[in-house]
Parts: structure tokens; C-alpha cells; sequence
């Protein structure tokens, strides 16, 4: 099946958030979980519990640097013409400050052999944070930046400055100096708010996605950390037929990043075999499962015996309800109170190809579910399964998850035991998610959740 795709915005969210939260039942108002909790006699496996934290730092600058290009023209007979010779002032030493901007020189000649020659120079700022104190609380992906906020101030308000993200790493590197540092596009940077004493203006730049794609680094699909880059309006290697000058001081730099991490994880022992996943379809991987590197994570979980994980173990019957978190076979949200929507995400081990999304709900034979197909079907009036949900997966070049459709809602509901998703042509990502909006009596449940791909 051919499907759409349509993006869904938001910046970046938390990577992996893990849930340890251990909730009763009260006897006396016993839900349909407390029905589908039952014994097993399958032995546990290893699995892990992690615990979420958050913290907020302030970063002062690791690097500091104005880098420059200059050039000369002129024009006529090589015999009587020659450059200009103009050589521009030093910018000096300004601690804790870059200068955006440039200069042009021109000299329109003399009547008689007399040529038209010209000078020009630009110069940018760069500022490097180092975010390893942040980076080395939890591994890749399982750290993320919840807000950052770039604070500067600038001496010069000019039309047309942006700020970039730097392309290379000029950190140690000197000849960064003698040329302007490259950049991809980022964001323009608008008139900033003056001080009450008349001084520098006070700007704050929100740089959130910049910052997740640091965290998550090269191998991950994000960006290598090389810093900002100041950018003033005008440059370029042209004939200016004019005499102007401007430069714009950026000083004072902080980052505050609030963000969030994932505790190093905990080993629940082995206490037997461990299951063997169903046979995968040949030259095709499960990147979702967990023996392949996906880690699962989840909005909430009615108790431990219900985990993320259990939709992740290659187990898509639904066997061994609710026996430990090791083996239990499905995922099971909060209690009904809570507000929809609830999600289950998958972190892959890096960046994958995949094809194919295939999401499975829980059987109206809880107690002895049989063999599925695409025409399988839950009780549209007393079933557990999930009627309304997103199945979605990470830009990683832009940040942001795409759905893929079809989206399924109440004017358009599914009653599916196995929903499969065909994405075509395939994408690279590093992790999906499916949003859940409605179930027939409120509990989000997934018994499976994989993501195919070569």
C-alpha cells in the first residue's frame, strides 16, 4: 500500500524517557487490566529500568574568534594599472567579543591613465560552547535539550545579519583567521531590545534545535558541535563602486540549556531462557526490537508488569499477560483519568533505513490469542485495542516528526488487531513513535510495535 506523508511540527523532544512508576489496583474497582494480569510460565529476561531526570546549566564561551576575507580589483591596461594597496585597521583585542561587518574602498581613477580599483574586506564572528558536561550525563539519544536560549549582546543594530551554524571545526585550527568561517543557514537575527542606559542591545536567540542536533552528534543524524557563526548583511568577493564601512560588536555570550537525561540504567537478572522473536522475513531486520539495539520508551505504563519494552520483544500475539517486564507481551498505559494522547517511542541503534511500520493491539481472546492477518479485528464495542493513533518518524535532517498516513481518527477509526504501514519510498531515521488518541474504554495497549527496513 502506497501512503502519504505529512510533517507534523515541533522542535525536538526528549529522546528516551523511561518509567518506573509502580501503581496499585485497588481491589475494590478492578479494571480490564486486572483481568488481562495473569501467570506465565516463561522465565524472565534481561531487561532495564532507567530513571528520568532533568537539569538547567549556564555555559560561558570555550572560544572566541573574528575570522576575515579581504580582496582587491582593478580596472584597465595591465601597463599603467595596478591594486589599490589599501590595507584595512586592525579590529584589536576586544576580550570576550566578535565583530560582524565590512569595509569597501574605491578609487574611481585618474583622467589620464588612471584606472578604477577597489578593496574590500568582511569579517565574521564565531563562539564555541562546549557541551560535554551535558553530553556525558547519559549516551547518545538518551539525552535532550528541552529549551537552550543564546544570550549576546550587539553595540550596532544593521539589517541582514543571521546566525549560522558552522560547517567546519575551526576550534584549533589558525587558518580560520585569514578567511571567513563557513555556515549553513540557521536564523535572521532581529533588532534586540536596547538597555535603559542607552547600551549594547540585549538579545536572547532560541537555539533549542541546534543544540539537540549536538547532543545527538554525527552518528546519530545530528550535526558535529562546531558552534555559531555571526554573519553581517553584506559580503561577498564584488566591485564595490563605493566607500562604506560598518562593524557590529557581539559580546557577553551565554547558553542556558534546560534538558533532560536518562539515568544509566539498571539490570533486572535472568532468571531463565530467553524467548526467540518470530522469524524476521528474509533480508529484511526488525530495527525496533530490542535484541537489535531499540530501545522503547513510553508516555506512561499502568504498572511494571506492562512495560515499553514488552512491545519491543518480537512477541505479537499477545502471550504471557502481565507476567514481569522481562516477558510481559504488551505494553499498557496509565489508568483512564489521564488525557490522551499517550506514545510509545522506539530509539534505533544509529540511523536506519526502514520500509515498513507494522503496530499490534491487544486480541479480544486475551486469555488465548490466536494467529493474526491484516483482516484480523477487534470488538468495536467491548474490545482492548487502540482506535485512533499516528504512526510518525524522526527528520533527522530537520528535526520534527512526519506521520504516515493513514492517520486513523474518530471520524476515521481502525479496528485492527495488525495495522501495517508501507512508507515509499524508504527513509532514514532513528527512531518512530506511534501518538495515541483513543481507545474504546480510554487505556492505550500495544502489543508489538517494528519497523522493518534492509
Amino acid at each position: 500500500m502506497q501512503s502519504g506523508i505529512r510533517v507534523v511540527g515541533g522542535s525536538l523532544i526528549g529522546i528516551s524517557i523511561a518509567i518506573a512508576a509502580l501503581l496499585g489496583y485497588p481491589e475494590v474497582s478492578r479494571s480490564k487490566t486486572d483481568a488481562l494480569a495473569g501467570s506465565s510460565n516463561v522465565s524472565l529476561i534481561p531487561s532495564t529500568v532507567g530513571r528520568f531526570e532533568s537539569d538547567t546549566v549556564t555555559l560561558s564561551p570555550l572560544k572566541l574568534m573574528t575570522s576575515g576575507h579581504s580582496g582587491q580589483w582593478f580596472d584597465g591596461p595591465s601597463a599603467y594599472c595596478g591594486g589599490p594597496f589599501h590595507g584595512f585597521p586592525a579590529l584589536g583585542n576586544f576580550s570576550g567579543s566578535v565583530f560582524v561587518g565590512f569595509e569597501h574602498f574605491f578609487d574611481k581613477g585618474k583622467p589620464v591613465f588612471g584606472c578604477p580599483d577597489g578593496a574590500y574586506y568582511a569579517a565574521r564572528g564565531a563562539v564555541w560552547f562546549d557541551l560535554s558536561s551535558i553530553a556525558s550525563k547519559a549516551e547518545p539519544l538518551h539525552v535532550s535539550a528541552q529549551s537552550a536560549l543564546l544570550h549576546f549582546r550587539k553595540d550596532q543594530e544593521r539589517v541582514g545579519e543571521e546566525l549560522l551554524i558552522a560547517k567546519d571545526n575551526w576550534l584549533d585550527d589558525s587558518s580560520y583567521e585569514s578567511k571567513l568561517i563557513p555556515g549553513d543557514p540557521f536564523q535572521k537575527i532581529p533588532a534586540c531590545a536596547p538597555t535603559a542606559s542607552g547600551g549594547s542591545s540585549e538579545c536572547v536567540r532560541d537555539v533549542t534545535i541546534a543544540v539537540n542536533n549536538w547532543l545527538k552528534g554525527e552518528d546519530h543524524g545530528g550535526y558535529a558541535n562546531y558552534g555559531f557563526v555571526f554573519k553581517g548583511g553584506v559580503e561577498g568577493d564584488k566591485h564595490y563602486q563605493d566607500n562604506q564601512f560598518y562593524l557590529t560588536r557581539y559580546s557577553d555570550f551565554t547558553l542556558t540549556v534546560k534538558y533532560t537525561y536518562d539515568r544509566k540504567p539498571t539490570t533486572i537478572p535472568t532468571g531463565g531462557p530467553i524467548r526467540i522473536p518470530l522469524p524476521a522475513p528474509a533480508g529484511r531486520t526488525n530495527f525496533a526490537l530490542t535484541s537489535n539495539g531499540g530501545v522503547a520508551t513510553a508516555s506512561s505504563i499502568y504498572n511494571a508488569n506492562y512495560p515499553a519494552s514488552a512491545a519491543t520483544n518480537g512477541e505479537e500475539l499477545g502471550l504471557h499477560k502481565g507476567s514481569n517486564p522481562a516477558t510481559g507481551s504488551l505494553w499498557h498505559s496509565a489508568p483512564p483519568g489521564h488525557t490522551f494522547p499517550d506514545w510509545l517511542e522506539v530509539a534505533f541503534a544509529g540511523t536506519k533505513t526502514i520500509s515498513e511500520i507494522d503496530v499490534f493491539t491487544i486480541q479480544d481472546n486475551v486469555d488465548a490469542p490466536g494467529p493474526v492477518n491484516e483482516s484480523t479485528t477487534f470488538s468495536k464495542t467491548s474490545g482492548y485495542g487502540l482506535t485512533e493513533f499516528e504512526v510518525q518518524y524522526w527528520n533527522v535532517k530537520f528535526g520534527g516528526w512526519i506521520t504516515i498516513e493513514p492517520s486513523f481518527t474518530a471520524a476515521k477509526p481502525t479496528y485492527k488487531v495488525w495495522n501495517k504501514f508501507t512508507i515509499s519510498p524508504s527513509v532514514k531515521t532513528n527512531k518512530i513513535r506511534v501518538l495515541t488518541h483513543a481507545s474504546i474504554d480510554g487505556y492505550s495497549r500495544m502489543v508489538e510495535l517494528e519497523a522493518w527496513g534492509n
